[in-house]
């Protein structure tokens, strides 16, 4: 992993060059962004990641039973791309459901940073559209886990800027092709799909308002496109799945109790609770390398509001004004997620908005140049100053070095299972899955019912109850899911319930996954996703060993305590 990680970071320096040719740059992409994120997805055999778990666990159902039921089950089940897609692709081609996320999704995904790159190209210059899909592809999130609803829905919104930006809406082939580009980001994610389609209504009011305040001023965004947009999003989730209409609409009373609740601490999930968690060394140095380029971001932002004002006042045209009124939304919902967050967590926001921000990034450390050039003319400096794109280049290698935990390793704790087969992640392996496995097959359990609300269906006599820290919790989503198992899984821990408490514990199992056990710190602040030593001996003094392997303890407590 180490001399993987030194080969990207090499790769990375050596395109920065003026020795490597621009015509180069969509190749060098695209091995740089395979390479990276199948370093994470080839560590198991299972599917790495959270919300993903859930989503293989819907493809293996499909695959298993040869139907899909948009209007039956999660609202999930209504994101084809991720549920049957998936699963008629093993079906036709014999591999496996896990193999098709992690080898031929992680594939198509590498596809958005080229896409980033040739939209970025024309609009901002190959050097700009460059970096920019660079730092999509180090952002932390991209790599981190298993391509599921987001990160595939973001290839469609990559085309869509392509159809936009590159040929237009004029003819009819053009029109279909969004379309199917349209129902593709509809069926693969809600989040991404409400947050570009109300850009681009936004977008079109910014210009309509330029337009009542400029002369002979015109643009080619159409109120028509982003309301076909969001009309089919809604008409598509309202028939299949009403419950999340109704989450959204409850969207802006969530983010105005978050706001009223910012006098007592910052909201989970937000930018302002990432950066307070973190305390150490290169944690910090972490945040610093984020805040610096996404300093960089919004001044490219304020850069290009600036040229597009003074071609205005020119009276010349106002090139691709549309694609910055489309960037503009996008940076103040980027920029509301480091105090509030509703549905959509601030390192997710982040990476989402990457697919449209990503190279103004580069164009804010051009603009520093440049400002400095014009600084030098006044003081009568000779005016050797050019951008050094080696800098940027070190920067995006900096935040690559510690997002992938190569920085980490090097210094003693990765704190991710890349480095460090012990580390506490969503990287599951065989035997913590056996584990899971041994549960579904010795409680008591039948197969997998139908779909059941669990937010309207109350736990009974037979309902079987599993404690288990915050990163397990995520495992059961694909092998014990609450929505089609008689089961109740319980955090030890949680954002929301951090200490752990040994009188919670009722009747049940608790899923001990000895990767999350450690020794307490001299500060006495555990993470969240892990157990303390002192708390597993606790639990298992308490009750009865039922199951144990090289990865997994799992006790019984009160009634289960014999079983």
């Amino acid at each position: 992993m180490f001399i993987l990680v030194f080969l990207v970071v090499a790769a990375v320096l050596v395109t920065s060059t003026r020795y490597f040719s621009p015509r180069q740059y969509p190749m060098a992409i695209f091995f740089i962004a395979l390479a990276t994120f199948l370093h994470r997805n080839l560590l198991t055999s299972g599917v790495i990641g959270a919300d993903v778990q859930f989503q293989y666990f819907l493809a293996l159902r499909i695959h298993e039973l040869g139907v899909w039921s948009p209007g039956v089950g999660s609202r999930i089940m209504a994101l084809p791309m991720v549920t049957s897609v998936p699963a008629t692709f093993s079906i036709l081609t014999g591999i496996s459901v896990a193999t098709v996320f992690k080898t031929i999704y992680v594939f198509v995904f590498s596809l958005v940073p080229v896409g980033i790159y040739y939209v970025g190209k024309d609009i901002f210059g190959r050097r700009e559209a460059f970096f920019g899909s660079l730092f999509f592809v180090f952002y932390h999130t991209s790599f981190y886990l298993t391509p599921g609803k987001q990160l595939l829905s973001e290839l469609f919104i990559v085309l869509l800027l392509l159809l936009f930006f590159k040929t237009g809406l004029s003819t009819v082939g053009t029109k279909a092709v969004a379309v199917l580009l349209t129902a593709a980001v509809i069926h693969t994610h809600y989040g991404l799909t409400f947050v570009f389609g109300s850009s681009l209504l936004v977008g079109y009011v910014l210009l309509s308002a330029i337009r009542v305040f400029v002369d002979d001023f015109d643009h080619d965004i159409s109120i028509v496109y982003p309301i076909t947009f969001l009309g089919f999003a809604i008409a598509w989730y309202w028939m299949f799945t009403p419950d999340l209409l109704s989450q959204i609409l409850r969207t802006p009373f969530i983010v105005v109790q978050q706001t009223a609740n910012l006098v007592t601490g910052t909201a989970v999930g937000s930018g302002a609770n990432y950066i307070q968690e973190q305390v150490g060394l290169l944690d910090q140095l972490n945040v610093v390398a984020y805040l610096l380029l996404t300093a960089l971001l919004g001044l490219g932002i304020m850069a290009r509001i600036v040229v597009h004002g003074g071609q205005l006042r020119r009276g010349e045209s106002a090139t691709y004004i549309e694609y910055t009124a489309i960037a503009v939304p996008m940076f103040v919902f980027l920029a509301s997620t480091f105090l509030v967050t509703a549905n959509l967590w601030a390192d997710r926001s982040y990476q989402m908005v990457l697919v449209v921000l990503g190279p103004f990034v580069a164009l804010g450390f051009s603009f520093l140049f440049d400002a400095a050039m014009a600084l030098f003319d006044r003081i009568d400096r000779p005016r050797s100053l050019r951008p050094r794109w080696s800098v940027l280049a070190v920067l995006l290698c900096i935040l690559f070095l510690l997002n992938s935990g190569a920085a980490y390793a090097a210094v003693g704790d990765a704190d991710t299972a890349t480095f460090d087969s012990e580390a506490n992640d969503y990287a599951f392996t065989t035997e913590e899955r056996a584990g899971a496995q041994w549960l579904k097959d010795n409680t008591g359990l039948t197969g997998p019912g139908t779909y059941r609300d669990v937010g309207v269906t109350e736990p009974t006599e037979k309902t079987v109850t599993i404690y288990t820290d915050s990163v397990s919790y995520q495992m059961f989503r694909s092998t014990l899911p609450v929505n089609y198992y008689d089961v109740q899984v319980v955090r030890l821990r949680s954002p929301w319930q951090p200490e752990f408490e040994q009188d919670r514990l009722g009747s049940g199992y608790v899923f001990i996954r000895k990767r999350s056990i450690e020794d307490a710190p001299a500060s006495g602040v555990l993470p969240i996703t892990s157990l303390s030593r002192e708390h597993a001996n606790e639990i298992i003094e308490s009750g009865t060993v039922v199951f144990e392997n090289e990865d997994v303890i799992i006790v019984g407590i009160g009634d289960r305590a014999g079983t």
